[in-house]
């Protein structure tokens, strides 16, 4: 026997309703569902997706960003516009010095930079200034909008091409600083963060709190930091996609076709009547145990650490 050498083997967003359907008996070999059973399939497939965000963490949906901050702002909104946020990003320096009202400025390296990326230049009076590349001719770069402030040789250079939409959360985050000593952050609750009396307080952030909202997320940093070139790395957790055509492929991995076929023909079959009470009852212990295991499997496995005791007096044991 010849193996097949592929393992691409997914289904589309109508095929996951069909298979949903075929556990409820409406879907069968001679008949077609209707246009009003594939948009009901289709309307709650994408119910049931959404609704295991708050099953938790999603390994395939967790990337690493990182947020540039400003000195003395302790609140960044992150909304795939307003904060300067991004998955990845390039670091290069200044080779020469460029003045106040500058438009074009001289790097080390242009290896990544591309005509339309944001740009941020270290200033010298401390502050980013962000603006867009217009134009890229060896390491001369040229800026949308004019330097505020002079830049000396050697200070750092950011670019990158997106910003991160609204996280669904964010799971840990780390300080860094340019000298590469990163330092942990705690993650605050709602009242911890409003409840602390000193928000205003300077100096390198080690704390942070993160509140989802509906289009937007905002994460605000204590202490708020004193200096431009800080940055907060961190874990978030990447909104699921949405099943728009007949033929979107879904956002999951290959394990969670079964537990979305199962969940979804136990949501239909609650509409359709298609099943006696017995067999709406199996078929969702079964769709609740196939989220289980794809749940368990996807989630990230975690380190116990034991620590001898010490100061025991072993004469106590004998």
């Amino acid at each position: 026997m010849a193996l097949s050498n592929s393992n691409d083997f997914n289904l589309t967003r109508n095929e996951l309703i069909e298979e949903s359907f075929r556990e409820l008996g409406v879907k069968t070999p001679n008949r077609t569902l209707t246009n009003e059973e594939m948009n009901d399939g289709a309307r709650t497939l994408n119910l049931f997706c959404k609704s295991l965000i708050a099953k938790g963490l999603f390994l395939w949906k967790t990337k690493q960003a990182t947020l540039f901050l400003a000195a003395n702002q302790a609140a960044y909104t992150i909304d795939g516009s307003t904060a300067h946020c991004t998955e990845t990003y390039t670091e290069t320096t200044t080779s020469a010095a460029a003045a106040t009202s500058a438009t074009d400025i001289v790097v080390t390296s242009a290896a990544g930079f591309v005509v339309g990326y944001n740009i941020g230049v270290y200033l010298d009076d401390n502050t980013i200034h962000w603006t867009t590349i217009t134009v890229i001719v060896s390491t001369t770069i040229t800026l949308n909008d004019a330097l505020p402030s002079a830049a000396a040789s050697g200070v750092a250079v950011y670019v990158y091409q997106t910003k991160i939409d609204r996280p669904e959360n964010i799971d840990n985050a780390q300080s860094t600083i340019p000298s590469g000593n990163d330092i942990p952050m705690v993650k605050l609750s709602r009242d911890t963060y409003y409840n602390n009396p000193s928000k205003n307080t300077t100096g390198r952030p080690n704390q942070f709190y993160y509140d989802k909202q509906l289009t937007s997320g905002l994460i605000s940093i204590w202490p708020v930091p004193n200096n431009s070139s800080n940055k907060v790395e961190f874990s978030w957790i990447k909104q699921i996609f949405d099943f728009d055509a007949a033929t979107d492929d879904p956002d999951f991995p290959v394990e969670w076709l079964q537990p979305i076929i199962l969940g979804v023909a136990y949501r239909l079959c609650r509409k359709y009547g298609r099943l006696d009470m017995q067999e709406k009852e199996q078929l969702k212990r079964d769709a609740d145990e196939a989220i289980d295991e794809a749940g368990g499997y996807d989630r990230e496995e975690t380190s116990i650490y034991f620590q001898p005791a010490t100061n025991v007096n072993v004469n106590n044991y004998r």
